[in-house]
């Protein structure tokens, strides 16, 4: 593995122990520790958060003392890797669920312990970064566009098809009295359809590397799909109305699928538009650098032109 891969790792892993402190740091901030007694539920939160803080920390240093024997395809790091990822998506539904108060508020659903919210949701984007590194290392992947956007995409629509499920169960059913609350759950329940098929869609095609065109095909159809989902989903009667963890994955769907897009209709108005990409001229042959062919058209008229006036001069 080349050396910028190896501190791009280091990066990601210095950035999930800061997150990793900042976590546990505001849950035992938030729990009593004199409590006797602490909830599964704490226990399971604070626990992840130390694993991952304890791992995060060791690989550093594996990779400053190791080096590349920890890095690359060592399954030793992609073990690791694994294990924070699962630990970080098992433990974030606890955090962000507003009935258990931990970083979301329980009447309103927004945001009321930031560093508890920001920092899991940091560790989980790093872990899963981490996780598509390797992923492109072990296969190969490197000349894959637009992998980690399609991986983003498809995490973020599954956050949406949660969160959303997750409304839908505890404020939606035959009961519901109110026209609003019926409005609510429509909103709902359209937004764990689009999060299941964007997340369904993301990962195969991250998975199954399908061609360009067709993906930036698909892209466009889930622009139009998200834009039209952002407005359904955070405005008027929408379940993400509250700047929350739905509110964030709505809006980060739309921008990831946008980034694949932009490409895509870019290249479509330069095709209508009969515009072709530039070819670039060589530069100037110096000191065994490349020759262009006009200098060697005038390279071969000026020997030409010597020999004759040497034939002059002979004569």
């Amino acid at each position: 593995m080349t050396m910028m891969m190896m501190e791009k790792h280091f990066q990601y892993w210095a950035a999930l122990t800061l997150f990793s402190l900042v976590n546990l740091s505001s849950l035992t901030n938030l729990f009593e520790m004199d409590q006797k007694y602490w909830s599964t539920t704490q226990r399971w939160v604070i626990s992840a958060a130390s694993i991952s803080l304890i791992m995060s920390v060791a690989t550093c240093f594996m990779q400053i003392a190791m080096k590349e024997r920890f890095t690359g395809k060592s399954r030793m790091e992609i073990g690791w890797v694994v294990v924070v990822l699962a630990m970080w998506c098992a433990s974030l539904p606890y955090l962000m669920d507003d009935e258990r108060g931990f970083a979301v508020a329980q009447r309103n659903r927004f945001v009321q312990n930031a560093n508890i919210f920001f920092s899991a949701w940091g560790a989980l984007a790093t872990s899963l970064m981490l996780a598509t590194s390797h992923f492109e290392i072990y296969y190969n992947r490197f000349d894959d566009h637009y992998l980690y956007e399609w991986v983003g995409f498809s995490a973020t629509s599954l956050v949406v098809l949660c969160d959303t499920a997750r409304f839908f169960n505890r404020n939606c059913g035959n009961d519901a009295e109110f026209e609003a609350v019926d409005e609510m759950c429509n909103r709902a329940a359209f937004g764990i359809a689009l999060g299941a098929i964007s997340s369904v869609a993301g990962i195969s095609i991250a998975w199954l590397q399908v061609k360009l065109m067709f993906a930036q095909m698909i892209s466009l159809i889930f622009l139009l799909a998200w834009a039209f989902g952002v407005a359904y989903l955070t405005f008027d009667e929408g379940p993400a109305t509250a700047v929350g963890s739905l509110y964030f994955a709505t809006w980060l769907s739309l921008i990831f699928v946008l980034f694949v897009a932009a490409h895509a209709v870019l290249s479509m108005f330069h095709e209508l538009l009969g515009f072709t990409p530039e070819e670039e001229t060589p530069a100037p042959a110096e000191e065994g650098g490349t020759v262009t062919k006009d200098e060697v058209v005038d390279t071969k008229v000026g020997g030409d032109d010597a020999e004759e006036e040497e034939v002059a001069e002979t004569a």
